[in-house]
């Protein structure tokens, strides 16, 4: 067996040149050496692996990750739709009760005695400089819900505030509303705004 390095003839069975120490390939005789070529390029030589097997390794993976961030999106995201679904809800609620206290607080000080016909009568400045409610709610829209006072049908003494969801199963889903009495009241109205019996908001 000749060695492909430095053609030291080899014995039969040898794994390295006893002259070299270069690996032989057993049961092969190397090709002679390429002038043009150098030897050591020549035993290195292999059969190397095509580059779209890695190519095609690499997409592999991506499509596995791509797969794992979809499953954990499909987790999360309708967890963190429902959890924003019921702040909107609670801070919702909490502005219809700031609406009762303003109403109460702009009657008394009315004279004659009256309640506020709109939000954007209860956002304007008091003989005394101060607001009744923040401009942002006067405005009707805050934390994915509308807003609104209507007046009854004694409007100096009556009154409806609503709250409903700008989109419903989006920003919120159950509806608001609340009287003179205070007793605010809401349920899943689809968007619209609750009937009298709807349960109380305690």
């Amino acid at each position: 067996m000749e060695c492909g390095r430095c053609h030291h003839l080899c014995n039969e069975g040898a794994n390295y040149c006893e002259k070299c120490g270069q690996p032989l390939w057993p049961g092969e005789r190397r090709p002679p050496l390429d002038p043009g070529r150098t030897a050591e390029r020549q035993v290195g030589d292999r059969k190397t692996t095509p580059i779209w097997v890695f190519i095609l390794g690499g997409c592999g993976c991506l499509l596995v990750m791509a797969a794992i961030v979809g499953i954990i999106a499909a987790i999360a995201i309708p967890s963190l739709l429902r959890s924003r679904m019921s702040a909107n809800e609670a801070a919702a609620a909490g502005a219809l009760r700031t609406i009762v206290g303003a109403q109460t607080d702009f009657n008394n000080a009315a004279d004659p005695h009256c309640f506020a016909s709109s939000l954007k009568t209860l956002a304007e400045p008091d003989a005394g400089g101060a607001a009744h409610i923040s401009a942002e709610l006067g405005q009707g829209q805050m934390k994915g819900y509308a807003f609104e006072i209507i007046a009854g049908p004694d409007p100096c003494w009556q009154y409806t505030a609503t709250a409903v969801p700008i989109a419903y199963q989006v920003s919120g889903v159950r509806s608001f509303t609340v009287d003179a009495t205070g007793i605010i009241r809401g349920e899943d109205a689809h968007g619209a705004v609750p009937g009298p019996d709807a349960p109380e908001v305690r």
